[in-house]
């Protein structure tokens, strides 16, 4: 086991949660329009 090991998995996991926070995002501003409309 490597001392990188961590920091690849930090990396990927804060990677992954950037991706979930963009795609929330798009999500919640859909959400707003139709909401908004309806």
């Amino acid at each position: 086991m490597t001392i990188r090991q961590p920091n690849a998995y930090m990396q990927s996991s804060l990677f992954a949660v950037t991706v979930a926070a963009k795609i929330g995002r798009e999500c919640l501003k859909q959400w707003i329009n139709y909401v908004v409309f309806f």
